[in-house]
């Protein structure tokens, strides 16, 4: 896995991962992991964003 994704590829992988979970045939564990993972994704972005002061100049 690449490890220097930016902040809207890991958006990209946490989409995906909400797409995946709302599959009707998606269910129980696999229903879990993918939205723990989708979370996961957008709290990496997130951090991302604020390390590259990103975060920074919305709020400002």
């Amino acid at each position: 896995m690449n490890t220097n994704l930016s902040s809207a590829e890991l958006r990209q992988w946490a989409a995906q991962c909400d797409a995946r979970r709302k599959d009707p045939l998606v269910s129980g564990d696999e229903h879990e992991r993918l939205t723990r993972m989708r979370d996961g994704l957008i709290a990496v972005a997130e951090a991302k964003d604020w390390l590259d002061g990103i975060a920074l100049k919305k709020a400002g």
